[in-house]
Protein backbone atom coordinates (compact mmCIF):
# COMPACT_ATOMS: atom_id res chain seq x y z
CA UNK A 1 0.00 0.00 0.00
CA UNK A 2 2.51 2.50 1.29
CA UNK A 3 3.94 4.97 -1.02
CA UNK A 4 8.01 5.92 -0.93
CA UNK A 5 9.01 2.78 0.16
CA UNK A 6 8.81 0.40 -2.99
CA UNK A 7 7.69 1.01 -6.37
CA UNK A 8 4.69 -1.56 -6.58
CA UNK A 9 2.17 -0.32 -4.40
CA UNK A 10 -1.30 0.42 -4.27
CA UNK A 11 -1.01 4.04 -4.13
CA UNK A 12 1.94 4.27 -6.74
CA UNK A 13 -0.41 2.46 -9.21
CA UNK A 14 -3.42 4.86 -8.44
CA UNK A 15 -0.98 7.86 -8.77
CA UNK A 16 1.69 7.00 -11.43
CA UNK A 17 0.43 3.63 -13.50
CA UNK A 18 -3.76 4.48 -13.45
CA UNK A 19 -3.09 8.76 -14.81
CA UNK A 20 -5.23 7.62 -17.53
CA UNK A 21 -8.07 6.71 -15.47
CA UNK A 22 -8.30 10.20 -13.83
CA UNK A 23 -5.08 12.18 -12.40
CA UNK A 24 -4.48 12.70 -8.28
CA UNK A 25 -0.96 13.68 -9.11
CA UNK A 26 -0.13 16.88 -7.53
CA UNK A 27 -0.99 16.96 -4.13
CA UNK A 28 1.33 15.66 -1.04
CA UNK A 29 1.65 12.22 -0.59
CA UNK A 30 -0.68 12.74 2.64
CA UNK A 31 -3.62 11.89 0.65
CA UNK A 32 -2.84 8.23 0.99
CA UNK A 33 -3.33 8.61 4.81
CA UNK A 34 -0.08 6.27 5.72
CA UNK A 35 3.21 7.20 3.62
CA UNK A 36 7.19 6.67 3.68
CA UNK A 37 9.54 9.49 3.77
CA UNK A 38 12.70 8.38 5.51
CA UNK A 39 10.36 6.91 8.04
CA UNK A 40 6.67 5.76 8.30
CA UNK A 41 4.40 8.97 8.27
CA UNK A 42 0.51 8.98 9.21
CA UNK A 43 -2.39 11.54 9.10
CA UNK A 44 -3.72 12.35 12.54
CA UNK A 45 -6.91 11.92 11.66
CA UNK A 46 -6.61 8.08 10.90
CA UNK A 47 -5.00 7.21 14.49
CA UNK A 48 -2.37 7.49 16.98
CA UNK A 49 -0.03 5.48 15.08
CA UNK A 50 0.93 3.92 12.04
CA UNK A 51 -0.37 0.36 12.51
CA UNK A 52 -3.78 2.51 13.58
CA UNK A 53 -3.53 4.64 10.76
CA UNK A 54 -2.83 2.02 8.23
CA UNK A 55 -5.90 -0.01 9.71
CA UNK A 56 -8.24 2.81 9.64
CA UNK A 57 -7.48 3.54 5.53
CA UNK A 58 -7.91 0.00 4.74
CA UNK A 59 -11.28 0.21 6.73
CA UNK A 60 -11.97 3.53 4.73
CA UNK A 61 -11.40 2.32 1.63
CA UNK A 62 -13.46 -1.23 1.78
CA UNK A 63 -16.27 0.99 3.70
CA UNK A 64 -15.92 3.02 0.10
CA UNK A 65 -15.94 0.47 -2.07
CA UNK A 66 -18.97 -1.08 -0.63
CA UNK A 67 -20.82 2.63 -0.38
CA UNK A 68 -19.99 2.97 -4.03
CA UNK A 69 -21.30 -0.51 -5.39
CA UNK A 70 -25.02 0.55 -3.59
CA UNK A 71 -24.36 4.32 -3.94
CA UNK A 72 -24.66 5.11 -0.72
CA UNK A 73 -23.96 8.67 -1.04
CA UNK A 74 -23.75 9.95 2.64
CA UNK A 75 -20.90 7.42 3.28
CA UNK A 76 -19.04 8.35 0.27
CA UNK A 77 -19.11 12.26 1.34
CA UNK A 78 -18.86 11.46 5.26
CA UNK A 79 -15.75 9.11 4.26
CA UNK A 80 -12.30 10.21 5.71
CA UNK A 81 -10.43 9.43 2.57
CA UNK A 82 -9.05 12.60 0.48
CA UNK A 83 -11.18 13.21 -2.13
CA UNK A 84 -8.86 12.83 -5.03
CA UNK A 85 -8.21 9.57 -3.43
CA UNK A 86 -11.62 8.57 -2.82
CA UNK A 87 -12.38 9.53 -6.54
CA UNK A 88 -10.57 7.92 -7.96
CA UNK A 89 -10.97 4.48 -6.11
CA UNK A 90 -14.76 4.69 -6.91
CA UNK A 91 -13.81 5.32 -10.88
CA UNK A 92 -11.53 2.31 -10.64
CA UNK A 93 -14.42 0.08 -9.03
CA UNK A 94 -17.24 1.53 -10.60
CA UNK A 95 -16.15 2.96 -14.58
CA UNK A 96 -19.84 3.40 -15.25
CA UNK A 97 -20.84 5.49 -12.58
CA UNK A 98 -18.20 7.77 -11.19
CA UNK A 99 -16.77 10.49 -13.79
CA UNK A 100 -12.29 10.31 -13.76
CA UNK A 101 -12.24 13.94 -12.88
CA UNK A 102 -11.71 14.68 -9.20
CA UNK A 103 -10.56 18.12 -9.01
CA UNK A 104 -13.44 20.48 -7.92
CA UNK A 105 -11.62 23.32 -10.02
CA UNK A 106 -11.82 20.77 -13.34
CA UNK A 107 -15.28 20.31 -12.95
CA UNK A 108 -15.86 23.62 -12.33
CA UNK A 109 -14.47 24.42 -15.29
CA UNK A 110 -16.79 22.11 -17.57
CA UNK A 111 -19.92 23.36 -16.05
CA UNK A 112 -19.25 26.34 -16.29
CA UNK A 113 -17.82 26.87 -20.06
CA UNK A 114 -20.95 23.98 -21.09
CA UNK A 115 -22.93 26.38 -19.44
CA UNK A 116 -24.93 24.01 -17.05
CA UNK A 117 -26.63 25.21 -13.86
CA UNK A 118 -25.70 23.84 -10.08
CA UNK A 119 -25.53 25.20 -6.98
CA UNK A 120 -24.10 22.23 -4.95
CA UNK A 121 -20.77 22.29 -3.79
CA UNK A 122 -20.20 18.56 -4.10
CA UNK A 123 -17.91 16.88 -6.19
CA UNK A 124 -20.61 13.55 -6.64
CA UNK A 125 -23.12 16.36 -7.61
CA UNK A 126 -20.49 18.20 -10.37
CA UNK A 127 -19.76 14.96 -11.30
CA UNK A 128 -23.71 13.74 -11.70
CA UNK A 129 -24.55 17.27 -13.49
CA UNK A 130 -21.97 16.32 -16.52
CA UNK A 131 -22.76 12.61 -16.37
CA UNK A 132 -26.36 13.83 -16.70
CA UNK A 133 -25.70 16.39 -19.52
CA UNK A 134 -23.25 13.50 -21.50
CA UNK A 135 -26.33 10.54 -21.45
CA UNK A 136 -28.68 13.53 -22.59
CA UNK A 137 -26.78 14.04 -25.64
CA UNK A 138 -27.73 11.14 -28.70
CA UNK A 139 -24.34 10.33 -29.20
CA UNK A 140 -22.46 11.18 -25.92
CA UNK A 141 -24.74 8.87 -24.16
CA UNK A 142 -23.04 5.87 -25.94
CA UNK A 143 -19.50 6.66 -24.29
CA UNK A 144 -17.85 5.40 -21.41
CA UNK A 145 -17.21 7.92 -18.83
CA UNK A 146 -13.55 7.52 -19.37
CA UNK A 147 -14.02 8.55 -23.30
CA UNK A 148 -16.17 11.19 -22.34
CA UNK A 149 -13.32 12.57 -19.70
CA UNK A 150 -11.12 12.67 -23.09
CA UNK A 151 -13.54 14.61 -24.70
CA UNK A 152 -14.25 17.43 -21.84
CA UNK A 153 -10.47 17.85 -21.92
CA UNK A 154 -9.92 17.40 -25.50
CA UNK A 155 -12.19 19.90 -26.21
CA UNK A 156 -12.23 22.38 -23.32
CA UNK A 157 -8.69 22.06 -22.23
CA UNK A 158 -8.17 22.68 -18.42
CA UNK A 159 -8.70 25.37 -16.55
CA UNK A 160 -6.02 28.09 -16.34
CA UNK A 161 -3.76 28.26 -13.58
CA UNK A 162 -3.47 31.28 -11.07
CA UNK A 163 -0.77 33.22 -10.06
CA UNK A 164 -0.31 31.12 -6.67
CA UNK A 165 -0.24 27.57 -8.69
CA UNK A 166 1.94 28.88 -11.35
CA UNK A 167 4.14 30.44 -8.55
CA UNK A 168 3.77 26.35 -6.65
CA UNK A 169 5.12 24.96 -9.78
Amino acid sequence: YIIGKQKQTFCCRLEHELVACGNILGATAAKFGVYFSKKYIFTKKYGISVDDAFKKVKDEIVKLINAGAIDDVSTIRDSLLCPTMRGKILFLYYPDKYLPIYDYKHLDFFINIIGLKISSKDILDKQHVLIDWKDRDSIMKNWSLLEFQNFLYFTFGKPQKTIWEERKD
